[in-house]
């Protein structure tokens, strides 16, 4: 049996190879000057599946613009362990970084370049420092999560007081799946203001105590949707028109694979106009809201043409 003395190269090099393999960081210094942080490589990200319908966008990478970063500690105790010589960007990041605001609004504010800042929410995503999610918006749709611990929070008792609304009367405004904008005037009802509550649902999301949703749709027409006759010039013609070209274009991305705020960024659509498409065409498409990577995690083909 080999012995490993507390400060031998060999218990160091064990106790490193134990911490990266649980995927924490660590700081080694080399020498007396350098000082630095090791964690454990990304796991091999899995090969690109193909779009799932031809002229479709193929499933879209981890980082996009719209995408937030929601931190899991305070800013101040991750700048407290980062290394000496940690970039000054990082630390900026760290501050600034909040699921109200997109990466894109982080880039704008921060001054960062967009590839340096989502390699850096990468890392920190990695270290345990953030959750990357969609922004936090009014029209975000969040649910009580169905392993979620529904007994008192102490913890939550003891940051946002004893009084009402209590833990339990929180959760029970995420007891159903619904946009965030209706759980605000629900909540304004108890009497618990904007603010609060957003401060409540940042705690709740930070522990997975509830979970964010999204709105996948998949096609399934019988045939084409047909637009007016171009003999008719009228206004609503003319908007039908419009809507029926919109439609065909963007039917290669209804396969379930792509939630709606995916096709609105990367085809620059209002949500205005998706939200319209949606009920204009209501009897050719499938619409859920659900977590993850939408219909079982795999393209949902439904055409009888």
């Amino acid at each position: 049996m080999t012995h490993l003395y507390p400060h031998s190269p060999a218990c160091l090099m064990h106790a490193s190879h134990v911490s990266t393999s649980l995927r924490r960081t660590i700081t080694l210094r080399v020498g007396i000057r350098a000082e630095v942080a090791v964690c454990a490589p990304p796991p091999p990200q899995q090969q690109q599946r193909l779009a799932g319908a031809a002229g479709a966008m193929p499933p879209p990478p981890v980082l996009r613009p719209y995408l937030a970063l929601l931190p899991l500690e305070e800013p101040a105790v991750v700048v407290q362990h980062l290394p000496p010589d940690a970039c000054p960007l990082l630390v900026r990041l760290l501050h600034c970084a909040s699921p109200l605001r997109s990466l894109e609004q982080l880039a704008d504010e921060t001054g960062i370049e967009m590839p340096v800042l989502f390699g850096m929410a990468q890392h920190l995503q990695l270290w345990g420092k953030v959750r990357v999610i969609q922004s936090v918006t009014q029209e975000s749709v969040f649910c009580v999560h169905p392993d979620a611990w529904l007994r008192t929070d102490d913890e939550f008792e003891r940051i946002f007081g004893i009084v009402e609304p209590g833990y339990a009367m929180v959760l029970g405004l995420f007891s159903s799946a619904q946009r965030f904008g209706s759980v605000i005037r629900a909540a304004e009802e108890i009497q618990v203001p904007k603010r609060r509550l957003v401060q409540m649902t940042l705690y709740l999301l930070q522990r997975e105590v509830i979970h964010q949703l999204h709105t996948y749709t998949c096609a399934y027409c019988f045939a084409e949707p047909r637009a007016p006759n171009d003999a008719d010039r009228s206004a609503a013609a003319e908007a039908a028109r419009s809507r029926c070209r919109l439609f065909r274009r963007l039917r290669p991305l209804f396969h379930g694979e792509h939630h709606l705020e995916e096709i609105m960024w990367q085809e620059r659509l209002s949500r205005d106009v998706v939200a319209d498409l949606l009920r204009t065409y209501d009897e050719h498409l499938i619409t859920i809201v659900t977590q993850g990577d939408g219909f079982s995690r795999g393209r949902m083909d439904v055409d009888y043409q």
